[in-house]
């Protein structure tokens, strides 16, 4: 989960669109009095990081120039595709398989699904969006836990501190949108780990400084926004990020009312998202790439006190995170004497730091600890003077089946109904590059061969393909219909007795139940419901499915 920082809050609309042409005209050719007119239209710069199409912020301090695409798209790049690339933090790959989960299986139809994604050890938050980001393992970019210590900087990098999460010094490789900026893409950020810090010096063209309450309605609307914009400033990689289904999960378990009901809504979400793309003109050019960052497990193994079978000395730096225990020692000649002290503790696995298994790719940076303790599944580390929260599940484990996420793709290049096995994340880099035509950084650990089997050759612009989802019964309501998907089935029941009448197919009798399916048979590009094609007939091959999302506030 990323944690709450604060942040400023954005610009109304109608106040930004008459300063976007201003900023364009003085922020690129003279910083200087772009500054100037930033600081006077806003009182802080850090509220410009939402809008201006020419410059970025550090979020905190003054504003800067962007150091790659300038906020402008070269002109080769402005007619390839667009990607929203939405990661749910803590989404587990058989909440899919529940049944409730309808946009999810409307799109995987749409597109591709893997049976599951692998996470990087440790199967944390950080390490892992970066790994998505960069194409690399933990310990070769070096972001190996959501805090840990380093040696040559002497200071510990940890999720809550901003003076660490935006100094690009921790951040090695090169994330997609450094890939892209750099190659004169303009990207943009509604949150993801690395957006925040200049790496190299570059960070997207538009970002957000993480506030954990920002709706999630408001977040989907930023996007769309960036969407909307002139081909020239529009991004073409754009990251979103959810924590709604990590939020529940940790705080009630992978099996609770409340995380299926957060299930729900993520659905829900991922439906209003979708309609919104639809509705855009260039809404058949944009692909969405759904991930997660890891799974979730509950915690019911008891909790293992590090400090009852090993001594540290003062110097000692110790880490200890939940599942996760990283110690360096200041004195070398200790260092095997303290593993074979922890090795004693049971449900856990001791390891010096050049005995990790090689395949979680951490051992080869210091940053990992000098020894490293892994609790077995369910099971929580903790000092004596510390105890763990009373959260129900957690992650952070080795990379097992309950640590794995989920991947989906859709749009153009990808082939839909297409299933694949489970794969690890560090190759979503390189179909993101493929994709948007870019030239990727040669030092990725992740490889395109992986994900070739889910594209489409290069040329060409194939057709919508007509769609038929099959979506089990008893669906949600809140199964979205975008109108690319010809022949979807639709969902819907009636929230007001006096509407039942204008619902097709609905008796009213029972208001509260879910109606027989709605095929729509006619393509549109409306994007609201019209409520008198309904009412003029009870015949659902006549109906319009809509184009929103439902909720108990907002039925249509």
């Amino acid at each position: 989960m990323i944690r709450n920082s604060g942040g400023a809050k954005p610009f109304r609309q109608d106040r930004w669109e008459r300063l976007t042409s201003l900023l364009a005209r003085t922020c690129i050719p003279n910083a200087a009095f772009g500054l100037t007119i930033c600081l006077l239209f806003s009182g802080a710069c850090s509220r410009v990081q939402n809008g201006s199409p020419s410059v970025t912020s550090t979020g905190h301090g003054p504003m800067v120039l962007a150091e790659g695409s300038g906020g402008r798209n070269r002109p080769e790049h402005q007619s390839r595709p667009y990607i929203v690339l939405v990661s749910f933090d803590g989404f587990r790959h058989d909440y899919l398989n529940r049944g409730i989960t309808p946009n999810f299986e409307l799109l995987s139809n749409s597109g591709a699904r893997a049976d599951a994604l692998i996470p990087v050890f440790p199967t944390k938050t950080y390490p892992n969006h970066y790994s998505i980001a960069t194409g690399m393992y933990a310990g070769r970019h070096g972001i190996v836990a959501n805090e840990f210590y380093d040696s040559g900087f002497d200071a510990t990098y940890r999720i809550g501190d901003r003076s660490a999460v935006e100094d690009g010094r921790w951040y090695d490789g090169e994330p997609i949108w450094v890939t892209a900026e750099t190659q004169g893409m303009v990207t943009a950020a509604m949150f993801f780990i690395g957006t925040e810090a200049p790496v190299h010096g570059v960070q997207p063209t538009f970002w957000t400084r993480y506030v954990h309450t920002l709706p999630n309605e408001q977040r989907i609307e930023t996007v769309l926004n960036w969407l909307r914009m002139p081909t020239e400033q529009r991004p073409h990689l754009i990251t979103l990020y959810f924590s709604v289904l990590d939020d529940a999960g940790h705080r009630y378990g992978p099996d609770a009312p409340e995380t299926l009901a957060a299930i729900r809504e993520a659905d829900a979400l991922l439906g209003r998202l979708m309609i919104g793309i639809d509705s855009l003109p260039i809404g058949s050019d944009v692909h969405l790439v759904i991930v997660s960052d890891h799974g979730m497990v509950r915690t019911d193994r008891g909790v293992r006190v590090i400090d009852s079978y090993a001594t540290f000395a003062a110097g000692d730096v110790v880490i200890v995170a939940g599942t996760l225990a990283q110690i360096h020692v200041r004195d070398p000649a200790r260092r095997a004497r303290i593993a074979n002290e922890l090795s004693r503790m049971p449900d856990t696995k001791t390891f010096l730091r050049e005995d990790l298994p090689s395949d979680w790719h951490v051992r080869d940076n210091p940053r990992i600890g000098d020894v490293v303790v892994v609790a077995d599944e369910g099971v929580q580390l903790a000092r004596r003077d510390h105890r763990p929260n009373q959260n129900q599940a957690t992650h952070g484990y080795a990379p097992m089946p309950s640590m794995h996420g989920i991947f989906i793709a859709s749009g153009r290049r990808i082939i839909p109904r297409t299933r694949i096995p489970a794969f690890e994340n560090v190759h979503i880099y390189a179909l993101v590059a493929e994709i948007l035509q870019l030239r990727p950084s040669p030092s990725i650990d992740g490889r395109l061969d992986v994900l070739r089997p889910i594209l489409r050759p290069l040329q060409g612009r194939p057709e919508r393909q007509s769609l038929e989802a099959t979506v089990a019964d008893g669906a949600p309501p809140e199964m979205a219909w975008p109108h690319r998907w010809q022949g979807a089935k639709c969902w819907r029941r009636t929230l007001r007795e006096h509407d039942a009448e204008s619902h097709c197919g609905l008796d009213g009798r029972d208001t509260g139940k879910l109606m027989t399916p709605c095929v729509f048979e006619r393509p549109t590009a409306r994007a609201r419901f019209d409520r008198r094609l309904v009412s003029s007939s009870t015949e659902c091959r006549d109906c319009f499915c809509p184009l929103d999302v439902y909720s108990a506030q907002r039925p249509y």
